[in-house]
């Protein structure tokens, strides 16, 4: 009789216990994610670097899947068999693509999606030489996107002068970061890089240009996948 009042503990103990993992309430992953996004709602710079420092895992992704800004903050459309993001028209800070929108898979961050106002050479064959025009951004301060691993390509200045941008992450899904994605993001120093992201086609030129603070050990990530302009 003891035998099976034990045997009953024991079982009511491992079914609580396998609960309240799958409920996510335990597991060193979800917690440096919750941690890593209160830290980053709250724009505290040195908890922000610390956790990711401490974390072995892919952290922007766990935090993907559970945090997700919904899908009414972006303008989208179909692109091949997913989503392309084409604007951001959310109220900024924290910003985390999801992985799919309507049921589809989330599959690229189109051009100037994220970017800010930034002048650039007239493309106008015609125009004078010297000429320039005004490209006229999302207003919205936006300091952190995390991007889910459905996303392959990052567009056309994408985040392009994006000067209050300080977090983002290069998903393991990524096939092509397109020209001037990143150019002039200033504020730009935790570009998270998962470990199995080894190699991408950086399209064009200029995807770095004027991030000068970047951590030297993430420049050497990116000439190592196959960066090969300045910061």
């Amino acid at each position: 009789m003891k035998t099976k009042k034990w045997f009953i503990a024991v079982a009511i103990i491992l079914m609580t216990v396998l609960a309240f993992v799958s409920c996510g309430g335990g597991g060193a992953e979800q917690k440096a994610a919750n941690n890593l996004l209160k830290a980053l709602q709250k724009d505290d710079l040195d908890s922000i670097q610390k956790i990711l420092s401490e974390s072995g895992f892919d952290i922007a992704a766990t935090l993907s899947t559970r945090s997700a800004s919904p899908g009414g903050d972006f303008t989208y459309e179909l692109w091949g068999s997913g989503i392309i993001i084409n604007k951001y028209t959310g109220k900024g800070g924290v910003v985390i693509v999801p992985q799919e929108i309507e049921g589809y898979p989330v599959l690229a961050i189109g051009n100037r999606a994220f970017a800010g106002s930034y002048e650039t050479p007239d493309p106008n064959p015609r125009a004078r030489w010297g000429a320039t025009v005004w490209v006229d951004g999302i207003h919205t301060n936006v300091t952190t996107v995390i991007l889910p691993n459905t996303i392959t390509v990052i567009g056309a200045n994408a985040f392009r002068a994006r000067d209050g941008l300080h977090t983002i992450n290069l998903p393991t899904s990524l096939i092509r970061v397109d020209e001037n994605a990143f150019n002039d993001c200033i504020e730009l120093f935790n570009l998270i890089i998962p470990e199995n992201l080894t190699s991408v086609e950086f399209n064009g030129w200029g995807h770095f240009r004027g991030c000068g603070k970047l951590m030297i050990r993430t420049r050497s990530q990116l000439q190592e996948m196959g960066y090969d302009d300045r910061f």
